[in-house]
């Protein structure tokens, strides 16, 4: 694991390591990729009612990923690789059938349709944990985070990652209904909480 997995690891049970690193040993069976190749996607699709309003579409996060992709020049002669968490296995089909073909899509943690509760109790909530630590290993995020277990990810990104690799992370923010916003002739911009719409073709903000 990198150095501030590792940091992370040194507050939680032994069992949440064997467990994320049981993930890792399934999920990325090559080892894990270097964090700066590698892009962690949450996707929550409204299992949690009052939380997500509505579901953001799979092609807004696959379009997230595609400028960081085209803005930090990721891939290169190496494939880019792609941590997306989610337990909702429609979400994660979605995805890959948006997603182009030379990506590497790895998941683990908990998958079906239970509550947030569910997921967060007994031997799901182990592995929801695990997969959490998991998703610490990239330098790149899209998150959405009216979803509080993007804000979970975003606060450890900026408040524990960050300050151990001088601020080598970045995040773009899918909030639904404003980042980003799909116009009528389909085409895709980010627009920002201060109603600033920038085109993905001449660069989206990164937080």
């Amino acid at each position: 694991m990198e150095a501030a997995m590792e940091f992370l690891f040194q507050s939680v049970r032994p069992a949440v390591i064997a467990e994320a690193e049981r993930q890792a040993r399934e999920a990325f069976p090559e080892g894990l990729p270097d964090p700066n190749n590698m892009v962690t996607v949450h996707m929550r699709w409204g299992d949690k009612p009052g939380e997500v309003g509505e579901k953001t579409p799979a092609e807004y996060f696959v379009t997230g990923v595609k400028r960081f992709v085209q803005m930090k020049g990721l891939g290169g002669s190496s494939p880019v690789h792609i941590y997306l968490a989610s337990e909702d296995e429609v979400a994660i089909r979605a995805f890959g059938e948006k997603a182009p073909r030379n990506w590497r899509i790895h998941t683990s943690g908990p998958t079906g349709k239970g509550w947030i509760f569910q997921m967060m109790s007994g031997s799901n909530g182990l592995a929801s944990l695990g997969a959490l630590l998991l998703s610490m290993q990239s330098n790149h995020y899209v998150l959405v985070t009216t979803s509080n277990w993007s804000r979970l990810i975003n606060e450890l990104r900026m408040n524990v990652v960050d300050p151990r690799c001088s601020n080598c992370t970045q995040m773009i923010d899918l909030h639904p209904g404003q980042w980003p916003h799909q116009h009528k002739d389909g085409k895709i911009t980010f627009d920002s909480f201060f109603g600033t719409s920038v085109d993905p073709a001449a660069g989206a903000d990164f937080h």
